[in-house]
């Protein structure tokens, strides 16, 4: 769906601005973030590399998003554009229509990025042909931008198909992805509600070489009334997802991946099952990830841990 234009910056000025346009587009999709948004359009603005384009798409915001928006078009770096509401996918895909960047990075409106993020990134692409998608870490924070304790998660590089089917390593807001590849898989797909980053990843990695640089690059906002926050469609998505990805790739998922992924999955969301109180459900699942791996250690101490609060 093409977007309705309603306001944005001009041309390029300041240094370490080049002629030809930006070396890196910035998209950010909102939907009624007004309490965050312009932290999140901040933290780009204080980047200490200069050659970005901010491209913030409003998927229908009713609050006062593009009031607060108007005065930070004063940097003529950024455009804003507002659109029906469609999804955060349609809003992601028309910021890449426009961006002009080698590089393309997204970032959700309720997040924020450390001032090194771009600078580094770009640095770390230099001379690197091979390499396609860059990664790293963040930090959780919660809705008064506290920093809250997490547990940290394996990620890995290079062609990462089998670990993206175990679990979705790659951290979407710390991502810098070469333009040409999102086009090239047709960028986000726009039928997906729930985990577009997730299905992107898949898809990418067929072809692409990512890599991960183990240093804090972002935020990420924990809030109640994110999408990412119905835990039940996240995981309704994620299975879907993964079906669709195994059926159309079928020569690069060993049997064995096919079963741990799967183990894995049931076993991940049993533990959330069995965290807020549905526990029949949780059985069911580990029982489930018990058949596709009868002797992986996971699904075992989740049943055991079951059983414990059960007595």
């Amino acid at each position: 769906m093409s977007g309705n234009v309603v306001a944005q910056g001009g041309g390029r000025t300041g240094a370490g601005h080049h002629t030809d346009g930006p070396l890196v587009s910035v998209i950010m999709p909102t939907y009624n973030r007004e309490r965050f948004v312009g932290i999140a359009i901040r933290s780009v603005i204080e980047q200490s590399y200069p050659n970005w384009e901010l491209i913030v798409v409003d998927d229908g915001s009713t609050d006062g998003t593009s009031d607060l928006i108007a005065p930070l078009l004063a940097d003529r770096r950024i455009r804003y554009l507002k659109q029906q509401n469609s999804g955060q996918a349609v809003a992601r895909n028309q910021g890449l229509r426009l961006a002009r960047g080698e590089f393309v990075c997204f970032m959700d409106s309720d997040n924020r990025w450390l001032p090194p993020k771009l600078q580094r990134q770009v640095a770390l692409f230099a001379g690197r042909a091979d390499l396609d998608v860059l990664y790293g870490e963040i930090d959780i924070i919660d809705e008064e931008g506290r920093v809250q304790a997490s547990t940290p998660m394996r990620r890995h590089s290079g062609r990462i198909t089998e670990h993206l089917l175990v679990d979705n390593c790659v951290t979407f807001n710390t991502a810098m992805v070469r333009r040409a590849r999102l086009l090239e898989c047709g960028g986000m797909d726009e039928t997906i509600r729930r985990a577009d980053d997730y299905d992107l990843w898949l898809r990418l990695s067929v072809r692409c070489t990512f890599e991960y640089v183990p240093e804090i690059w972002a935020q990420y906002r924990v809030m109640t009334d994110q999408i990412s926050s119905n835990k039940d469609g996240r995981f309704e998505s994620n299975q879907s997802i993964i079906e669709r990805f195994m059926a159309r790739h079928p020569s690069l998922v060993p049997e064995a991946i096919v079963r741990k992924t799967w183990c894995r999955f049931y076993t991940r969301r049993g533990r959330w099952r069995a965290s807020v109180g549905r526990k029949r459900e949780a059985l069911q699942d580990y029982l489930a990830a018990i058949r596709f791996r009868p002797f992986s250690r996971h699904p075992w101490r989740a049943l055991a841990s079951l059983a414990v609060r059960g007595r």
